[in-house]
């Protein structure tokens, strides 16, 4: 968890979230990979249905559909601009 937070600082990723921060989508993503879900609507019910569990791993309410969905439609143009920002400066 230190890793991530040590990036998410970096490069400031949770400056402007909404709902879903960085550790959520990550939390997620491993909820996805581990549950074999083939939508956000399986990743969702699933976190859901696992609600008193998800304080103990740092996330105080899962994520709905539409902000896993937003987060992940984001996230490349995110990581694609700040990817473009650094080659300028050097």
């Amino acid at each position: 968890m230190t890793f991530l937070i040590k990036l998410v600082q970096k490069y400031q990723c949770d400056k402007h979230h909404k709902g879903v921060n960085s550790w959520t989508d990550f939390v997620s993503m491993l909820f996805c990979h581990h549950s074999s879900a083939d939508s956000v609507r399986d990743i969702s019910n699933g976190l859901c249905s696992s609600t008193g569990n998800m304080s103990h791993i740092g996330i105080s309410r899962p994520s709905n559909k539409s902000n896993l969905s937003c987060w992940q439609r984001n996230r490349d143009t995110v990581h694609s601009t700040r990817q473009a920002d650094a080659k300028r400066l050097h």
